[in-house]
């Protein structure tokens, strides 16, 4: 073999490593931002929110109430008993004998939570607000509230502490909303739908002065709803955690808040990630970022009228990504616009109900 022919050769072999090398280098630089950027995002989730209540209120909607939701969640009826309460409130018949017991031995904590929804600022808990990072050791559900609100509803001895219970009942639906992306939302719209019936059928029937009473109360929880791009903006960030958090260095952990990098240590101490992975979970991270940042730009939008389209062509172009856990990580937004569409609905049917 000539020696320029050598020459081509070594060239032609060398031509992918280095091609490879010069393209993992590009995409390294894309990574510094990124981590840059982190700390301040994280913190500015975890501030307090500072919402108009609808009623005077002082305090917050945080630790305590949390605390009162995850003990009911723990003491709750039975399955036959819900059946029976669920259709006991679309007929407007007495609650089941099982959830007036459970209502009257959990009405200091009930009365906490729907007292405290009339604050001035709202302050979930660490685990909430991440809770996609935490959901294996932190549970909340809104749904044994919601039924034993309703059964208050039922029981209360006048037009005025009804409605007042469904306007408190309303508001925690939007204070579990703030900052906790679409589980937040979907908490909301869960405790909103238990609420339709027996408050619509309360409002009708109420005198007209505790209706407008209700319906200015309303009107300001409807207002102070977190629109759907925040919710899709704060679970982008819950994302990108879930992807990149088992795999930062140490030295960019060290920047991350103190709360949640003790979430990002306990998961990583739980489920040990392998040098390639972190490697591959580091890399993909840019990507997801750029698609989420598209998908809320693109929810903010009001001229996107089919959402679902939009939703689907950034998912669509995650696809083009190197990097197969890219697409992998990006949900497809579309049925969960219609669920917030949905739990906005029912919010409104109750103010329409309050005219």
């Amino acid at each position: 073999m000539k020696r320029w022919d050598l020459v081509a050769f070594f060239a032609l072999a060398l031509v992918p490593p280095a091609a490879l090398t010069v393209m993992a280098g590009m995409r390294a630089t894309r990574i510094p931002p990124l981590v840059a950027s982190l700390p301040a995002r994280i913190e500015e989730r975890l501030g307090p929110v500072a919402r108009r209540s609808h009623w005077p209120g002082d305090g917050v909607f945080g630790a305590r109430a949390f605390d009162d939701l995850q003990a009911l969640a723990v003491d709750r009826a039975s399955p036959d008993a819900t059946s029976v309460l669920k259709q006991a409130l679309l007929d407007g018949t007495r609650p089941p004998d099982e959830y007036v017991a459970l209502e009257r031995a959990h009405r200091q904590r009930i009365e906490r939570i729907l007292r405290d929804s009339r604050a001035p600022g709202v302050d979930p808990p660490v685990a909430w607000r991440f809770f996609g990072l935490t959901n294996a050791r932190y549970h909340l559900d809104g749904l044994p509230f919601a039924w034993l609100a309703a059964t208050r509803v039922a029981l209360a001895p006048s037009a005025v502490e009804a409605m007042e219970t469904c306007v408190d009942a309303a508001g925690v639906a939007r204070d579990l909303g703030y900052r906790a992306g679409l589980m937040g939302m979907a908490v909301r719209g869960s405790i909103l739908k238990v609420l339709d019936a027996p408050c619509r059928r309360i409002l009708l029937a109420a005198p007209p002065p505790v209706r407008a009473r209700a319906r200015a109360a309303l009107e300001a929880i409807a207002a102070e709803i977190s629109p759907f791009w925040q919710v899709v903006e704060n679970e982008a960030l819950e994302f990108e955690l879930f992807l990149a958090g088992p795999a930062l260095p140490d030295r960019w952990l060290a920047r991350v808040p103190r709360e949640v990098r003790a979430i990002l240590e306990e998961n990583r101490r739980a489920e040990p990630v392998s040098f390639w992975m972190r490697v591959v979970r580091v890399d993909a991270w840019p990507d997801l970022h750029e698609v989420m940042l598209g998908i809320v730009s693109d929810t903010r939008d009001p001229a996107i009228a089919d959402r679902k389209a939009a939703y689907r062509r950034r998912v669509g172009a995650s696809g083009h990504s190197l990097n197969p856990l890219a697409l992998i990580s990006v949900p497809e937004y579309g049925k969960f616009s219609e669920r917030d569409l949905e739990s906005r609905t029912i919010l409104a049917s109750l103010i329409a109900a309050a005219r």
